[in-house]
């Protein structure tokens, strides 16, 4: 199982919250800051941890781009595929949309952590989505 972490970025100081800064003042871990967030969503958007590591053993959150890389129906080296990616929450999974807003679904389930970098994410660094896919 994994553990239920959360960030928000702070849409007025526009800067990162992390989980532990977060949980700073509580002691119950029962999420308090939840509720006092979605009072203030116009101030704060809340980011879930999908669970998952990158390449260096950093965490995956939603809002995190990713540079991917996606092998082929055999798993060649050439038939490899490279891309910038954003992580999404949508419906009940985390997605990754590309770009031109194509999805891999199912991506959590082939996950290959060395295939996988944190580059960034959607707030600080939204240009990395612009940048042309490296196939």
């Amino acid at each position: 199982m994994r553990a239920i972490k959360f960030r928000a970025w702070d849409k007025k100081e526009k800067e990162m919250i992390s989980h532990n800064r977060l949980f700073r003042l509580d002691t119950s871990n029962e999420l308090p800051f939840l509720p006092l967030l979605e009072k203030f969503k116009d101030e704060y958007e809340v980011m879930e941890h999908t669970g998952l590591t990158d390449k260096n053993g950093k965490e995956i959150y939603e809002g995190d781009i990713c540079f991917i890389q996606i092998y082929g129906n055999f798993g060649e080296p050439s038939d490899k595929e490279s891309f910038n990616v954003q992580v999404k929450w949508e419906g009940n999974a985390f997605h990754l949309v590309d770009a031109d807003g194509d999805t891999w679904t199912e991506w959590a389930t082939y996950y290959k952590g060395e295939d996988v970098e944190i580059i960034g994410n959607i707030h600080e660094n939204p240009e990395l989505l612009e940048q042309p896919n490296a196939n």
